[in-house]
């Protein structure tokens, strides 16, 4: 080693122990592009090998200047450090293991890559059988069955089974062995098998040959048909009867003796043979007619969504969602040289902007921030044929709830149940070949909800999983709405993330004139004036659902506008809306209401567990809640609006369906409310155990901070013995000290009671990165912002990798998560890292923020690449009578705004930045950058 001269030695230890690793799981079809990630942060250098044979893929430094080296083919090295192999091949699959240095810390990341290869043809072939139509098979009461797949990788199993559990021992099957017969990479698998029916056996029974085993759920195989069973000594014919489930023409033949001369007369009968969708239309129509009848009851049907908006629960008047839709922000994930989250101008954009062009997009947020309020829009706009609409070219719109489709497999059933009239004439089938008679353009699909999906965590076949993975309607545009928490565990790797972000000041002032005030400026001005000295309401109304309901519950209530938490705001509103059923009631019934009111363990139980215990259960049928809760429970918080009612098709054994009554809660964050009290009842109880005073009460394990933050929240404002468990639970978590102390503010909603913390928080260099979550980013902005109303010195904000632009007419930075910091008057230095300022206009914004921080003292750039010499403009001369010290730090050296000349210097000197010396500065930065991309 080292007889050459070398710029590095990389040097691998490879005594690691890789079974202390996560391994990340990757399967990929053979000859599609597949990425492997080796870290979401920039890196400093990395190698990827193969094991056990430790065969080395590629490496790569970035120290100073980037250097790597391929060594197999077909293999590219992508962004952050990742491999990209461009068809991947069986050769390709194995172990990958990629040991890194992102600049501060060591690690390993282990994938395992598998590759997957699809049987040709895509289906079960049964002998005897069609697969292009229903079949059915005559058969003697015992005989054999014959299923078979060919062209597949791995193997799968292959059985027989009847389709309803209740015949299942009334036909048996013997000799299940599989006849695997490998051809090179791939398998065919055969299974014959023998059947026997007993003499009870219905005359007609279903049957499916499906993949079982290990690998089943990689593919999609099931093949279903019927079992004619011919008593005796009934002839066999030697073909299949194949049905194709549409209408049977009999033309019967009546002769008639009429003087000499036979006159045949021919009457003609429409049959309709009879699947699961049960045909009773009385004439046929023609696909042209289905298409037309199909498109009508879609609209009548999304006309019933998005004309019964309640923007708060009591109010008896419904809108149209028109009427109040306001938009909020939006922002992409962008994958190119980076990760990160870059703002989107609108909802309209999203097929003409190249950064979310896609087939499958992913619509994310958490709850109250409009997702299905956005989809209702869209369905407005479709109806009505609105022209500015990205669905003006659109024929079909496809609008699906997915916490409706439990036990449902198919989304053509799922949109015959659930979406269309129930008395509507067409059939799954219908719907089936209108979708694929039209141009993939011509359609657009919009799954909401996939959090409530109640098949999301299983294992099953579903039409909607596999619309996700882009392994169906693969060329027809889908959006998949979801908290940003609960995304899919796998989708196809073309998708496109977009995330809404809530109002800012523009969206909530467009809210109040469209929807409350009107033409009245000073009750739309008292609202605002509420929202300004208010730091927990300015936080708090981001939310689009809890701004909507401030702004229709405090024009004339003065309670209301001074909530200073969480949950005074929240239990304020439940007040509310029992206050407006009160005045409906007689006084005879207030005291029950009243019990009611503050009695609801069970419904906070039922809450908890719908949250917590991935059941996926977001609505109970009525008759469970009625056992459950009580009938005279149940009316009273449906007719609150707290709970509501809608009608729902259930899937039943017996062919068919059944319409029940389900309920569910007015909106997700109130069941975080109810399951809140269950939280803190459960640990107040062990608070008080002088057994489990040293330790922390297992519930609390369950409760992510991130996707459960408002559990947490309230229930620390519901019970002060809980919060003093829960609140050290938090501040010994990493990274959860910030968020703590609003936990604290919750507790009497006072800000002097979290003033100490406050000001200890303030004496350190507060920092927010790219990498912080927005809860975080916003709990820091909270926070700051409480110190500054009650002048709190801030000694030292950094903004790292997070700065994305000022709003002068605001007078905040918005950052690239869209959080807003507000001017800080109280705020010492400011440093602003890894930003590149393109132009004097920048510059001048941010100056202007600066200025109107009225303590600041400095103002830093760092990693940041700025123009070498600087206008006079006012921003600039107002940080010069100010003294105010600018610094800036290319990579290794600090120099200092001269405002004299409107240049650099270097640091604590009098000595000019020249042009040379600017120059090998900013050529460092674009190569530091170019190394970490």
């Amino acid at each position: 080693m080292l007889e050459r001269t070398e710029s590095f030695v990389l040097v691998e230890n490879q005594e690691i122990d890789l079974s202390t690793h996560h391994r990340n799981e990757i399967i990929a079809e053979r000859g599609k592009q597949v990425e492997l990630l080796c870290s979401n942060h920039s890196l400093a250098y990395l190698l990827w090998k193969k094991v056990p044979s430790n065969d080395i893929v590629l490496y790569g430094t970035f120290i100073n200047k980037t250097i790597t080296k391929v060594f197999e083919t077909g293999v590219t090295l992508g962004s952050k450090g990742s491999v990209v192999i461009e068809s991947v091949d069986i050769r390709n699959e194995g172990l990958y293991v990629c040991i890194y240095n992102d600049w501060k810390f060591d690690g390993i990341q282990v994938t395992s890559l598998s590759v997957i290869v699809y049987p040709e043809p895509s289906y079960l072939k049964v002998e005897g059988c069609n697969h292009e139509t229903y079949c059915t098979l005559q058969v003697q009461r015992t005989g054999s069955l014959t299923c078979q797949v060919k062209g597949i990788r791995p193997v799968v199993k292959l059985k027989w089974r009847v389709v309803q559990d209740k015949f299942a021992d009334l036909l048996t099957f013997t000799s299940q062995e599989n006849s695997v017969t490998k051809n090179g990479d791939t398998a065919d698998v055969i299974l014959v098998t023998e059947f026997e029916a007993l003499e009870t056996t219905p005359e007609r029974l279903a049957v499916e040959c499906l993949a079982t085993g290990q690998h089943a759920h990689l593919f999609r195989l099931t093949t279903t048909l019927d079992l004619v069973i011919i008593q005796g000594e009934d002839h066999i014919t030697d073909e299949p009867v194949v049905e194709t489930k549409g209408p049977l023409v009999v033309i019967v033949i009546i002769a008639v003796l009429s003087i000499g001369t036979i006159l045949f007369i021919a009457t003609v009968y429409v049959v309709y043979t009879e699947d699961a969708g049960s045909r009773r239309t009385q004439n046929i129509l023609t696909m042209r007619q289905k298409k037309k009848l199909f498109i009508t009851q879609l609209k009548g049907s999304y006309e019933n969504l998005f004309n019964s908006i309640k923007p708060v629960p009591y109010l008896e008047e419904r809108y149209a969602v028109n009427s109040l839709f306001v938009e909020g922000g939006m922002e992409c994930l962008v994958q190119d040289n980076s990760i990160s989250w870059q703002r989107l101008d609108s909802y309209k954009c999203i097929q003409s902007d190249c950064r979310v062009k896609s087939t499958r997009r992913i619509i994310e947020a958490e709850p109250g921030y409009g997702k299905s309020t956005l989809t209702l829009q869209l369905a407005y706009e479709w109806c009505g044929g609105v022209q500015e609409s990205i669905l003006k070219n659109v024929d079909i719109l496809i609008l699906v709830k997915l916490r409706q489709l439990k036990g449902v497999s198919s989304i053509y059933d799922a949109i015959k149940k659930f979406v269309l009239p129930r008395d509507s004439r067409l059939v799954t089938d219908d719907i089936k070949e209108i979708l694929s008679s039209c141009s993939p353009e011509k359609v657009f699909v919009i799954l909401d909800g996939f959090d409530e999906f109640p098949e999301n965590e299983k294992n099953s076949i579903s039409d909607v999983l596999y619309i996700i993975k882009r392994r169906m309607f693969v060329d027809i545009e889908v959006v998949l709405t979801t908290r940003s928490f609960c995304l899919p565990k796998e989708y196809a790797p073309q998708t496109k993330r977009i995330r809404l972000t809530g109002f800012d000041k523009t969206a909530q002032e467009k809210y109040l004139q469209k929807a409350v005030t009107k033409d009245d400026k000073s009750a739309s001005m008292r609202v605002k004036e509420a929202l300004k000295d208010n730091p927990i309401l300015i936080d708090l109304c981001q939310v689009p659902l809890f701004f909507v309901m401030f702004a229709h519950l405090s024009r004339d209530n003065e309670q209301l506008r001074k909530c200073t938490s969480v949950t005074k705001f929240f239990r304020y509103i439940i007040s509310s809306l029992y206050k407006h059923f009160k005045r409906k009631m007689e006084d005879i019934n207030v005291e029950i209401v009243n019990v009611f009111e503050n009695d609801h363990d069970e419904l906070d139980k039922l809450a908890f567990s719908s949250l917590t215990m991935n059941t996926g259960q977001t609505d109970w049928s009525k008759d469970e809640l009625n056992e459950l809760l009580g009938s005279e429970f149940l009316d009273q918080f449906l007719s609150v609006g707290i709970l509501r009612e809608y009608e729902n098709t259930t899937v039943i054994d017996d062919p068919g369906t059944l319409n029940t009554k389900k309920v569910k809660f007015y909106h997700p964050l109130f069941c975080e409310w109810y399951a809140a009290h269950y939280v803190a009842d459960i640990v107040a109880k062990h608070a008080k155990s002088k057994a489990n005073s040293e330790t922390f009460p297992e519930i609390l394990e369950s409760l992510e901070p991130n996707k459960f933050h408002y559990i947490y929240r309230f229930a620390c404002g519901i019970s002060q013995t809980a919060a003093k468990t829960i609140i050290p639970y938090l501040q010994d978590m990493k990274g959860r000290d910030r968020f703590a102390m609003l936990c604290i503010l919750e507790q009497s909603g006072k800000v002097d009671d979290i003033i100490d913390n406050v000001k200890n928080l303030c004496t350190r260099e507060i920092h927010i990165s790219y990498q912080d979550s927005r809860l975080l980013q916003r709990s820091i902005v909270q926070i700051m912002v409480i110190a500054s109303t009650r002048n709190i010195p801030i000694a030292s904000l950094w903004l790292e990798d997070c700065f994305h632009d000022v709003h002068i007419s605001h007078e905040e930075i918005v950052l690239k998560s869209t959080i807003s910091l507000p001017v800080m008057k109280c705020l010492k230095e400011l440093c602003i890292d890894e930003r590149e300022i393109k132009n004097q206009e920048e510059i001048d914004k941010i100056f202007d923020y600066a200025n109107k921080c009225s303590s600041l003292q400095t103002l830093k750039f760092r990693y940041c690449l700025l123009p070498q010499s600087i206008e006079k403009g006012k921003p600039f001369q107002g940080l010069s009578d100010r003294e105010v010290n600018v610094l800036w730090y290319p990579q290794l050296t600090w120099y200092q705004l001269d405002f004299t000349y409107g240049t650099w210097k270097y640091k604590d000197s009098d000595f000019l930045l020249d042009q040379l010396g600017y120059d090998k500065e900013a050529d460092s930065i674009r190569e530091m950058k170019t190394s970490k991309k």
